[in-house]
């Protein structure tokens, strides 16, 4: 019993931590890469936001700058329900952005194009997996076609490839990207990388903080990069691996101290047989293998019992 729970705890661990390094290493759909992010408040005006995104843009160590209200992924949902052409509920994955979004984060176009800026909305773009569930076989025959939501129809401009929003743990679920001025409150970044060194980032870094605190001299300016976003995504997975990998550490030491006592108890009632068959001419070797051999054998059943369970 106790070789059957450690050899599952064994698998499980092995298999966990595959799954995390799979998980912070997979192409998430998005480049992340050089990208920081900050966020004012969203009541504050629009136009001061708009402002200074102009000025960052102008900064030569800055490669493109997109007003957001979130990042493609987050350890959170915002979500929207629309319905298909089947009348059924879609709970879609939202975000409200600038028409640089796209461009910023190399999200790839199937079909279609980007949205135009308007101040009202009238053209969104769609994952692939939204455009399946409304019920388009092709990415191409969604562009151009109406989509009714918050008492609105605007068309269907593009069709992006899939992209992760949240873990990967929980796959990827149908995502819209729109254009909403009240809701893009956050800055997305990507810093110049060619020919840069760190120093030339934190150099850049501290001119956009400089730009930033004549327009919002009440909010400090904080920021963050966007693979510390990633990372928060696999918080929890991160605490499972840990979980997972004390208690295979634990039996192991159970199993090890349960397989010591029996291997001393069987030597100690077989010591007279050891010392007739010593005189008799049997080698160390010889004799390991004789005691050992039923415990090898518990062994071996307990990876048959413990391989489906693990499975």
């Amino acid at each position: 019993f106790q070789f059957t729970i450690s050899a599952v705890f064994v698998i499980s661990s092995i298999v966990v931590g595959d799954q995390m390094r799979h998980m912070l290493h997979k192409d998430l759909g998005f480049k992340q890469d050089a990208v920081i992010r900050f966020d004012a408040d969203y009541k504050d005006p629009f136009d001061r936001k708009e402002m200074l995104a102009e000025r960052l843009r102008r900064l030569p160590g800055v490669a493109a700058v997109s007003l957001a209200s979130l990042p493609p992924a987050i350890n959170g949902r915002a979500t929207t329900t629309i319905e298909n052409k089947a009348k059924e509920k879609l709970r879609v994955d939202i975000r409200e952005a600038d028409t640089n979004y796209l461009r910023l984060y190399q999200l790839k176009l199937l079909a279609g194009r980007n949205y135009f800026a308007a101040d009202t909305l009238r053209e969104v773009v769609i994952n692939n997996t939204l455009a399946r569930a409304l019920g388009y076989r092709r990415p191409q025959d969604a562009v151009g076609q109406p989509m009714p939501m918050w008492g609105k129809t605007p068309m269907i401009a593009g069709v992006i490839a899939d992209f992760n929003t949240r873990s990967a743990k929980f796959g990827i679920g149908p995502t819209m990207i729109i254009e909403n001025k009240y809701s893009e409150a956050g800055f997305d970044v990507k810093l110049r990388m060619a020919g840069k060194t760190a120093a030339d980032m934190k150099q850049t870094i501290d001119a956009i903080g400089k730009e930033w605190a004549p327009l919002f001299p009440n909010e400090p300016f904080h920021y963050q990069w966007m693979d510390e976003y990633v990372q928060k995504l696999y918080e929890s997975s991160a605490k499972t691996e840990k979980l997972v990998d004390l208690a295979m550490i634990i039996t192991i030491l159970v199993s090890a101290m349960g397989l010591f006592g029996l291997a001393a108890l069987a030597a100690g009632k077989r010591t007279k047989e050891i010392g007739i068959r010593k005189v008799l001419g049997a080698g160390v070797g010889n004799i390991t293998v004789m005691i050992t051999r039923d415990f090898v054998l518990l062994v071996v059943i307990a990876l048959l019992v413990a391989s489906p369970v693990a499975w």
